[in-house]
Parts: structure tokens; sequence; C-alpha cells
């Protein structure tokens, strides 16, 4: 019977490790993909994802807490540009 119960408690454990990996976005589900960009580190990072239309995500994740930050991108040149609308909470 212990061994049952183990055994259940570490599939579940695994099962829910494996799917909170996994970035739910359902706002940009149907946008063409044009660029990912990925710097990961040990506790978290940093993930960026450009659309075709010009979209983009920015998630910045530690340990404690994740930003997502979204907006529009402009090309001048050889600069990027992301414009977004920045949120404070006090």
């Amino acid at each position: 019977m212990k061994k049952n119960v183990l055994y259940f408690l570490l599939f579940t454990l695994h099962f829910l490790f494996l799917n909170s990996c996994k970035k739910k976005n359902p706002l940009n589900k149907n946008k063409t993909l044009v660029l990912t960009a990925i710097s990961d580190a040990s506790v978290g990072g940093l993930f960026l994802n450009i659309y075709k239309d010009s979209s983009f995500d920015f998630t910045a994740q530690s340990m404690l807490k994740t930003n997502t930050y979204e907006g529009k991108m402009e090309w001048k040149n050889d600069t990027l540009f992301f414009i977004t609308k920045m949120k404070y909470l006090i």
C-alpha cells in the first residue's frame, strides 16, 4: 500500500513539474513567430518572442516572480525599439 501511494505521489509531482514549464499565452496563439531569444539561468531567465505583425512578448522570470511585457516593435536602421505600456503597482 505504501509503495502505491509513493508511486502515485512521484507520478503526480512529475506530471505537475513538466506541465508547469510550458508557457501559456493564449493571446499570441494564432500569430506567426519570427524570432525567439532565450537567456536561461539556473534560477530563471529572459524570454523574447517577436511576431510577424511587429508585436512582441518579453518575459523576465526569477525564482519568486515572473513579469511579462507585451507591445509593438519598431525597426529603425540597425536598432529595435520595444514599445509597451508600463503598469506601476504601488
